[in-house]
C-alpha cells in the first residue's frame, strides 16, 4: 500500500510520522533511522541522505546522479533497528531535567560518564533516574550515551583526519576496538569502512 501510494505521487510525509530532528542534523552523512507509518506501530528501516551542500542551477547531471544514487551497499548493511518503541507513557523525566542531562552528556562525551553522575544532574536517585530516563527517551541511559558517542565519532570520521584510536579517545570509548565494536553494531560497518565510503 505504501509503495503504491508513493508511486501515485503521494508525499512520504502523508504516510509516515515526521521526525524533524532528522533534518536538523548538521552532519553530511547518511543516517540509518526508522520511519513509522502514521497511525500504526509499523516501522520501516530507512537511510536518510542529507541534501547536497552546494546546490546551484549550474549543477551537472553527473553530480546530481552521484548524490541521488542508491546506497545499496549501505542499505545491505543497515542494522536491524529492532521493534518500534512503545508509545510513550505519561511520566518520565521532567523536560528541564532531561535538558540538563542531554547538555551534560554532550559536554562530557569524551569522559567516562557514570549513571550516578547523570542521576545527580537530574536530581534524583540512580534507580528512579534510570527508569524515568527510559520512559522519556525510549532507551536506557547507556544506550543513549553510546548512540551519542557514535554520532560524534561519525562526525569526526567525516570532518577530520584523526586516527581511529584518537577518535575512540575523543568520544569516550576505552580503545579503538571498543569503538569499532559499537560502531559496527549501530551503523553496520566498521569505522574505517565508513570513512572510506565518504571519500
Amino acid at each position: 500500500m505504501i509503495r503504491a501510494s508513493l508511486r501515485a505521487g503521494v508525499s512520504l510525509w502523508n504516510i509516515v510520522e515526521r521526525d524533524r530532528a532528522l533534518f536538523r542534523r548538521g552532519d553530511a552523512t547518511d543516517t540509518a533511522t526508522r520511519l513509522v507509518v502514521a497511525g500504526s506501530d509499523e516501522a520501516w528501516p530507512a537511510l536518510v541522505t542529507p541534501p547536497a551542500r552546494n546546490l546551484s542551477p549550474g549543477r551537472n547531471a553527473a553530480s546530481l546522479t552521484l548524490h541521488t544514487r542508491p546506497r545499496s551497499s549501505a542499505l545491505a548493511n543497515l542494522p536491524s533497528l529492532g521493534p518500534a518503541p512503545a508509545p510513550q507513557a505519561r511520566g518520565g523525566l521532567p523536560p528541564a531535567a532531561m535538558s540538563r542531562v542531554h547538555a551534560y552528556i554532550e559536554a562530557h562525551l569524551s569522559d567516562s560518564i557514570e549513571l550516578v553522575q547523570l542521576s545527580a544532574v537530574a536530581g534524583m536517585s540512580v534507580f528512579h533516574f534510570a527508569r524515568q530516563f527510559k520512559q522519556s527517551a525510549g532507551i536506557s541511559p547507556h544506550h543513549y550515551l553510546v548512540g551519542r558517542r557514535i554520532e560524534r565519532a561519525k562526525k569526526l570520521l567525516a570532518d577530520t583526519d584523526l586516527s581511529l584510536s584518537e577518535i575512540a579517545f575523543a568520544t569516550g570509548f576505552s580503545d579503538q576496538s571498543h569503538l569499532t565494536r559499537h560502531f559496527r553494531q549501530m551503523i553496520g560497518v566498521p569505522p574505517g569502512q565508513f570513512r572510506r565510503s565518504l571519500r
